[in-house]
């Protein structure tokens, strides 16, 4: 995970896949292999918490949006990226206040993480990230709004969608686009966390 004091902004990603082709989140468990003393081997875990990845392809883009895309991706390369977990989606019960979300379903095997974000979307309405500082059962606590946001912070309801969203980097530094044709261009986007 990037401390709050990274001297490098993080970048948003909010964009959604062509559900039409893989969507990949992948589970990276540190893991290393013990001897006893009578030979036997077993793997231990040498972190609590899986880091994830995701993968996925956004298709259809027209000439200027594939443009703008390779020239965001350069800056991507080297700041860290926050970017939601697409197939972790949880449904929002309510607001209990501005700074806890109730939601429909238990948290348990979503991957919501303290110090990550969670990403926000209603029908109609703005999206937003809020960093998230711990995971209840049922429910996120979120960082805190102080003062009064600019521009007013968006309010959301019952059945908005809520997505885990991870913090990283692109692997290896490499970002790919795929040049279809004109009115048809793809970008293939992937994280890894931190």
């Amino acid at each position: 995970m990037i401390p709050d004091s990274t001297n490098q902004d993080l970048m948003f990603v909010e964009w959604m896949p062509d559900w039409s082709k893989p969507v990949v989140v992948g589970a990276r468990h540190e893991t290393g292999i013990v001897t006893s003393n009578n030979g036997v081997e077993q793997r231990s875990r040498r972190r609590n918490q899986a880091r994830y990845s995701i993968s996925f392809v956004r298709s259809g883009l027209d000439a200027r949006a594939f443009s703008a895309e390779r020239i965001q991706a350069r800056r991507q390369i080297v700041a860290p990226l926050v970017c939601p977990l697409w197939t972790d989606r949880a449904t929002l019960a309510t607001m209990l206040n501005v700074d806890r979300a109730g939601l429909t379903t238990s948290t348990t095997g979503l991957k919501f993480k303290a110090g990550h974000y969670a990403y926000f979307v209603q029908s109609g309405l703005d999206a937003t990230f809020r960093k998230v500082v711990g995971v209840g059962p049922t429910y996120l606590d979120l960082d805190p709004i102080i003062g009064t946001p600019e521009p007013p912070f968006p309010v959301f309801g019952s059945g908005a969608s809520v997505y885990p969203a991870m913090v990283g980097f692109r692997p290896d530094a490499t970002a790919a686009f795929v040049n279809v044709r004109v009115a048809n261009q793809e970008h293939a986007f992937a994280v890894e966390e931190l």
